[in-house]
């Protein structure tokens, strides 16, 4: 993935076998800038195996089936349970449009979920 670098130079038991290379440098700020976003009890939701991604696909509002073909290779499953697991949580709101036939379901970023969207639009610049 090119973010670890061998360390040149001797070894050493206090230097390190292995260093951040530009691209890993640049991931780590990233990620501390979501860690210092996300408060303690946020990660017991946000280190769920798909929910960061699934936030990022739902903005804009997408339905299942999209989410499933953005999200390849998520199961089911796992995708309707992270689903689940943010919309209890107010991370993602379920919209049903009772007005179109068949009724259409779509899912978008709300609370936390909405903030930290800008955050994990990022890291794909990253």
């Amino acid at each position: 993935m090119g973010y670890l670098g061998k360390n040149s130079g001797h070894g050493h038991p206090l230097r390190p076998a292995y260093v951040l290379t530009p691209k890993g440098k640049a991931i780590a700020e990233w990620a501390a800038e979501l860690d210092g976003f996300l408060e303690s009890n946020h990660w017991k939701i946000a280190r769920r195996s798909w929910a960061l991604p699934i936030i990022r696909a739902v903005a804009p509002a997408r339905r299942y089936g999209e989410l499933r073909s953005i999200l390849n290779p998520v199961t089911d499953r796992a995708l309707s349970e992270t689903l689940k697991a943010l919309g209890e949580n107010q991370w993602v709101s379920r919209r049903i449009d009772g007005d179109s036939s068949p009724p259409s379901v779509t899912y978008l970023p709300l609370g936390i979920g909405k903030l930290i969207v800008p955050i994990l639009n990022e890291s794909l610049n990253v």
